[in-house]
Formats: C-alpha cells, sequence, structure tokens
C-alpha cells in the first residue's frame, strides 16, 4: 500500500516537472514581438507591457520624452511624442503642437475650442478618439499638414475611433489634413463643419453626417465602405474625390450640391440618394457596379459624365428631374427610368453594350432633343427597351456630334 502511495507521488511531481518547461514555452511563445522601422524583424522593445494596453514605456531615467509600444504582429511607426495624453474632458482652450499621443477619449467641452496647429502628428492608440462639444480648428499648411493617425507604420481601418462631433453650434475646421486609420473618420449629428484639402484614408468611413452642415472641398476620400453618408443634411461638395469602396456618397433626405465630384471604382453605387434635393453638375461617375440611383429626389444633374460602370449609368425612380447636357457611355445599361418623371435633353447616351434606355413606365415618355448614337429613329429604337411598345417617343433625333460640338448645352426644353 505505502510502496503504491510512493510510486503515485513520483509520478506525478515527474508530471508536473514536465509541464513547467512547456508553460514557460508558452508564456514565451505568445509574447507579441515588435521591430524596427528599417528591418522590420528585428526587437526594438524590451520594456514588458501588457498586450491589450498600448500604454507609452517611460523610462527609468525619467525623461518624460516616451516610446509608442503596441501590440500585435504590425510593425509600429517611429514616434517620440512630446505631449501624451488620457482619458479626460478638456474645459479651456488648449491647442496642440509638435507629436501628440492620445491614450483614450479626449473631450472638448461646450466652451472649449480645440486647436491643432500646422505640422502637428497626433497618434491615437486602439480605442482612442476626440469628442467635440465645443469647436475644434485643425488648420495645417500645403507644406506642414495635420496628420492625425494610428500608432502603425501602415495603418488600417478602426485602429482608433475618429472625430465625433455632438451638438456643435461653432463652425469647426479641418484644412489641410491627413486623416488615416480611424473607424469613422468624421461623425457628425447636429453639427456644422468645413474641409478643405482633407486626404482620408485607411479608414472604414469618410464622413457620417446626421443632422448636419458640411462644406467639403478639394478633398480626398478612399476608404473600403462608405466615403460619404448624410441624413438630413445638407453638403455642399466641390471638387472633391472619392475612390474604391463598397459606396461613394449615400443620402438620405437631405439637399447636396456637388461640383466636380469624381467618383470611381466602387463596388456597390457611386451615389444613391433618397427623398433628397440635388444639384449635380460636372460631376464624373465611373468604373462602379452602377453609378447614379435617384429615388424620390428633386433637382438637377447637368454636364456630368456616366461612364464604363458594369451595370446602370443611372437609375432614376419616382424623382422629378431635370438632366440635360449629361454623357452615358460604356455602361451595360446607360440610363432606367421607371415612370416618366425626369424630363431629358441635351444628353449624349450612347455606346452602351446593352440598351441605352430601359423604360419601364406605362405612360409615355419624350426624349427628343437626344442623341441615341444612331442617325435615324430605327436605329436608335434597337438600344431602347420599353415595357409597352411604342411608349418611348425619340424624335427629334439629335446627333452625338451636335450635342457635343455645342459647348453651351444650351438646348432648352423641346416643348
Amino acid at each position: 500500500m505505502a510502496c503504491s502511495a510512493k510510486k503515485s507521488f513520483a509520478l506525478t511531481v515527474g508530471f508536473l516537472f514536465f509541464l513547467l518547461p512547456l508553460k514557460l514555452y508558452a508564456a514565451w511563445s505568445f509574447t507579441p514581438s515588435f521591430f524596427s522601422e528599417d528591418l522590420g524583424r528585428k526587437p526594438v522593445v524590451v520594456t514588458p507591457v501588457p498586450a491589450a494596453a498600448n500604454r507609452a514605456a517611460i523610462p527609468a531615467n525619467g525623461i518624460k520624452t516616451e516610446k509608442i509600444v503596441a501590440s500585435g504582429l504590425r510593425a509600429v511607426a517611429p514616434f517620440a511624442p512630446t505631449r501624451t495624453l488620457r482619458s479626460q474632458l478638456v474645459t479651456v482652450d488648449s491647442e496642440w503642437q509638435g507629436a501628440v499621443y492620445v491614450d483614450g477619449g479626449i473631450t472638448i467641452g461646450s466652451a472649449a475650442t480645440l486647436t491643432i496647429n500646422p505640422g502637428t502628428v497626433v497618434r491615437f492608440a486602439k480605442g482612442a478618439g476626440l469628442h467635440v462639444l465645443g469647436r475644434i480648428v485643425i488648420r495645417g499648411t500645403h507644406e506642414n499638414p495635420v496628420r492625425l493617425t494610428s500608432l502603425y507604420r501602415e495603418p488600417q481601418d478602426s485602429d482608433w475611433s475618429g472625430i465625433f462631433l455632438s451638438g456643435t453650434v461653432k463652425r469647426n475646421v479641418l484644412e489641410n489634413v491627413v486623416i488615416e486609420g480611424a473607424e469613422i473618420a468624421l461623425f457628425a449629428r447636429f453639427s456644422s463643419v468645413s474641409m478643405d484639402f482633407v486626404d482620408i484614408g485607411s479608414s472604414r468611413v469618410g464622413l457620417k453626417l446626421q443632422s448636419s452642415t458640411a462644406t467639403i472641398a478639394n478633398t480626398v476620400i478612399a476608404v473600403p465602405v462608405t466615403a460619404i453618408s448624410a441624413a438630413k443634411s445638407e453638403i455642399f461638395m466641390e471638387k472633391c474625390s472619392i475612390t474604391g469602396g463598397q459606396s461613394g456618397v449615400i443620402a438620405n433626405s437631405s439637399a447636396v450640391e456637388a461640383r466636380e465630384l469624381s467618383i470611381k471604382s466602387c463596388r456597390l453605387t457611386a451615389f444613391s440618394a433618397n427623398d433628397s434635393q440635388l444639384k449635380l453638375e460636372k460631376i464624373s461617375l465611373s468604373a462602379s457596379q452602377s453609378a447614379l440611383h435617384l429615388t424620390r429626389c428633386d433637382g438637377s444633374a447637368s454636364e456630368s459624365s456616366f461612364s464604363n460602370n458594369l451595370e446602370t449609368g443611372v437609375i432614376v425612380t419616382g424623382s422629378n428631374l431635370r438632366f440635360t447636357g449629361n454623357t452615358l457611355t460604356g455602361n451595360r445599361v446607360g440610363m432606367q427610368l421607371d415612370d416618366n418623371l425626369p424630363s431629358l435633353w441635351a444628353n449624349a447616351i450612347t455606346g452602351n453594350r446593352s440598351y441605352n434606355l430601359i423604360y419601364l413606365g406605362e405612360e409615355s415618355l419624350f426624349v427628343g432633343g437626344n442623341s441615341f448614337g444612331g442617325k435615324t429613329v430605327e436605329e436608335n429604337e434597337n438600344k431602347i427597351f420599353s415595357r409597352r411598345p411604342g411608349a418611348v417617343q425619340l424624335t427629334p433625333v439629335f446627333p452625338a456630334e451636335r450635342l457635343t460640338n455645342d459647348t453651351s448645352n444650351s438646348f432648352g426644353a423641346p416643348y
């Protein structure tokens, strides 16, 4: 009996000694590695840091300058902040300059203004962001833009939260700013914002507006999901460019005026609007699944191009739309009208792969004064589909070259 107990004890002790090296190996093997900017494989951080903490490691000599530490296998950008900010409420006017590290949520109180000066680089830890109840003014210059980004050398979407404007009655300003790696670069609710020369990339969503007003000029947005979404808001856009992502602009119950706006390579629809007021002038929507999709909208689209989209260039439903001087070409379908509410003249709807025009309404549709690529009614009818034969009235026919050469596009309404 005693002999059996001694054997059991010996086996147990031996088993524990066997497990101990495995435990130590497991702890070592799952410790995150951090690599230098130069070599990408050389460890540069030796201070133990909790994997999810993303804290700044303070040297033993007490120097205020800190080195940023982040978890995971991604390369951390070289960064030595001169100022570190934890979660706090800012109640007085403040300025940021130089290299700033934000580890937490910074709230700008309703009576305060945060000013970020030219050349400032702000790096945000995971989950960190700015919540503005007062006002934010970010003014870089062409030579020294302000950069808002994450801790990593190559920022990815949702590395940090973004900028949130809530009930800011004062005018918020972003000029010459680069925003990278945010979940939502700018989210405005019941607020006003002006943006000029802003570059938004590597973020999940560019701009999200709710009951807000936004003036956006000379701005470039390249994000994987939605560039701009607006609900019950007013937007003016000029000389802006949107590339990639699922959707370019989504407007619901909003007023949108856009001039010289370019949207391309969206996986879904470049520009879609519901129950909105629109004024679109000299815009270009190309190389997307579909270009323009309007439902129950009023307004106009003029001197614009909807070209080389995989499906339909323009889809219009229940919208009182003035559609003049536009070019629709290289799409599978040039234009689809679900009813006869829109007014079309001086447009070139030519060279689309399947149909130049699809009309799904029952009442007659007058589209004279446009070019459909052919010189006769018979040639044009081969590229037009209507649910009821003879519902689409094509005369008078205008050759495409006449529309193209007439730079004024001043045909006026046919009747």
